[in-house]
């Protein structure tokens, strides 16, 4: 006869209860974790593209890896584990239940003689008093016992670590309800009514009170995690969602305001920690709720959790004065502006779009003490700004405020990139006697004005060709002077050599360059003498080269003006992170479930012990499902001690004190 082949869903049942699956699941999910770790999640998708470029960056993202846990396949593999977890409980559970209920009273005398653990001991009480003696002693050393007649024998069971096996049903539980918290807490929620269209992701950079409806979560949303910047003194009644290449606005059922946010650094400038006074707003208290929250230490109000998550600037005031770098110091011109605003800015015809990024208050950086040993220093407060000209080419610039040391040396120092993929160059502008920039900025007018530059070349030019007895080349030798000149102011040292590469040949090159610079250097040394009454004196001197070597490095800035920090007001924002976690709870109870379990799996051994009474012979047995040698020692005691209760016994019978 042919075997009868089993039904697909006995299949289906033992595939989905296999330990193949469940390892390969496991593995899966632990690949996947691994990843959502090492890769930021949930972040704005212009970072991932700088990050991984515009190919690897697509690649990734029809992968769901910039949100992992709310993606379909990782979602799968969750609901497969949980699946796999559910059918084990379910085709195992019950007869372990029974294990742990039952007595094995169902063992026969000749089983139990053939355990590899038994001995048999004489006994010559009756079997009422060895029943109750050996019980006993089981009972002492931590068993539960039952005793049973088994026609005219007696059989006395024991067993204890049962819970060994509900260890086994406890673990498995615990990842469907860790499955189940996390899915809770999860943001595929917004995936479903995404797709539903019952909402939609707004990528626009708007204010709040501009974002359509669709793109709102109302007060009975049941779980989410957004942000929320707070500047000093404001409020506010929603957090944001990051949600791929946009965000939703999530409503709040109060409102949070910002009374005080403190922050400590480290000598490194690290922050060391940071604090915020909150002060909640809702029309169910009698009176606004004040806590102060830190990291770790989150504010819980109406099952929302209101955590420190992060620091910036919260819209510092700002006074700049913009000089002139390619025309007339006295058209300077100061604005006031806020951290994260933005305003044209007219500049030699053509229209900026001034973007003010970022205000620090402090830059504490390594630098090395006259030991040479390295100690830590603060720079004092900096601002960063985005110049956009009219095409929508945008350069960064980060400035400091107060003039740096180097060298013993003074410099208003501030830094160039094009993208934040780049470093910053550096211009450094010596600071003059009064450690200002006024000096340098009244050199710089004066070599791009060229009407007063022709007269203070010519009335030079003049002196020398009068002693040398050739006048009439005066006007040729002030126009070659002040064509290189240009040349310096637009390209520095590099631009004249440029230049002179196409009109020299190579084999002059270096006599002339040497020629063109002893003439630039006679030139610039004569306009900085027409900023001086005197003679300037020698630390003068010393400034004027510093500030040649600025005006040499000036046409990598690709700056028409440079901005300096006249003063300002620091005004601190907190990030805060509120979130609503109703999965929270099945989480902690899934790991109390798993930790639980895994105690009683490895730390619980299931131990089981039979004394079978007939005659005047006890026959002594027992088994453990694991092998150790904490049985066989524990086994070997118990004989010894069972072996004195039986003697004991003999010893009290009339017939063995008659004898």
């Amino acid at each position: 006869m042919s075997k009868k082949t089993p039904r697909f869903s006995l299949v289906l049942l033992e595939f989905l209860g296999s330990m193949n699956l469940a390892i390969m699941l496991l593995c899966a999910l632990g690949i996947s974790s691994a990843i959502g770790t090492m890769l930021k999640q949930n972040q704005p998708f212009e970072d991932y593209l700088l990050r991984f470029g515009p190919f690897w960056f697509e690649v990734f993202k029809e992968l769901g890896l910039y949100n992992i846990y709310a993606s379909i396949w990782f979602l799968a593999i969750n609901a497969f584990l949980v699946v796999s977890t559910l059918v084990c409980v379910y085709r195992n559970a019950p007869g372990m239940l029974r294990e742990i209920g039952s007595w094995k009273y169902s063992v026969q005398h000749r089983s139990l003689a053939g355990m590899r653990y038994s001995v048999k001991l004489p006994f010559a009480a009756s079997d009422e008093t060895t029943r109750d003696s050996t019980a006993a002693l089981l009972s002492s050393a931590g068993y539960q016992v039952r005793a049973k007649q088994q026609g005219e024998a007696i059989l006395v069971s024991a067993k204890k670590g049962m819970l060994n096996r509900l260890g086994y049903i406890l673990a498995h539980l615990s990842i469907g309800v860790i499955c189940l918290g996390g899915a809770m807490d999860s943001s595929f929620q917004f995936a479903i009514k995404q797709w539903l269209g019952e909402i939609k992701i707004e990528t626009r950079n708007i204010p709040a009170s501009e974002v359509p409806a669709i793109s709102w979560l109302g007060e009975d949303n049941w779980s989410f995690r957004g942000n929320v910047n707070l500047p000093e003194g404001s409020r506010a009644d929603l957090v944001f969602l990051n949600q791929g290449d946009g965000y939703l606005v999530q409503k709040l059922p109060f409102e949070v305001e910002l009374k005080d946010f403190r922050i400590e650094h480290y000598k490194t400038g690290q922050p060391k920690s940071f604090e915020s006074d909150l002060i909640i707003h809702d029309s169910d208290l009698a009176e606004p709720l004040e806590k102060t929250i830190a990291v770790n230490h989150p504010l819980i109000h109406k099952g929302l959790a209101i955590y420190q998550a992060s620091f910036q600037d919260g819209g510092s005031e700002l006074q700049l004065k913009t000089w002139p770098l390619h025309g007339n110091a006295a058209d300077s011109i100061e604005l006031g502006l806020e951290v994260f605003t933005q305003e044209t800015l007219p500049l030699k015809g053509e229209s900026y779009q001034l973007e003010l990024d970022d205000f620090r208050l402090f830059n504490i950086n390594p630098v090395l003490d006259e030991q040479g040993e390295q100690e830590f220093k603060n720079f004092g407060p900096n601002f960063t700004v985005r110049l956009r000209n009219s095409s929508g080419q945008a350069l960064e610039y980060q400035t400091y405020q107060l003039p740096l040391e180097f060298e013993g040396r003074l410099f208003f120092t501030s830094g160039m990139r094009t993208s934040p993929a780049e470093p910053y160059r550096f211009l450094h502008i010596p600071a003059d006697e009064n450690y200002s920039l006024e000096r340098f900025m009244a050199l710089l007018s004066l070599l791009h004005d060229k009407e007063r530059m022709s007269k203070v070349i010519a009335r030079n030019v003049q002196a020398d060709l009068a002693k040398s007895g050739q006048p009439e080349k005066a006007q040729q030798l002030t126009q070659s002077m002040l064509l290189l000149l240009q040349q310096f102011l637009q390209g520095g040292y590099e631009g004249i050599i440029q230049e002179m590469q196409q009109h020299v040949p190579e084999v002059r090159r270096e006599e002339v360059f040497n020629a063109y610079l002893k003439v630039l250097r006679s030139v610039l040394g004569e306009a900085f003498r027409e900023l001086y009454p005197q003679e300037p004196t020698a630390e003068q001197w010393q400034f004027y080269s510093e500030a040649v070597e600025a005006i040499n490095t000036l046409p990598f800035y690709q700056s028409p003006v440079f901005f300096q920090l006249k003063s300002f007001k620091h005004i601190q924002a907190s990030g805060l992170q509120i979130t609503k976690s109703p999965g929270t709870f099945w989480v902690y109870l899934g790991s109390a479930m798993l930790v639980a379990g895994v105690f009683m799996l490895f730390y619980l051994n299931r131990q089981r012990l039979w004394i079978w009474i007939e005659g005047n012979e006890l026959l002594f047995a027992g088994q453990s499902h694991r092998k150790t040698n904490d049985f066989p020692q524990e086994f070997a005691k118990l004989s010894a001690k069972l072996e004195q209760v039986v003697e004991q016994g003999r010893q009290s019978t009339p017939e063995s004190k008659t004898s």
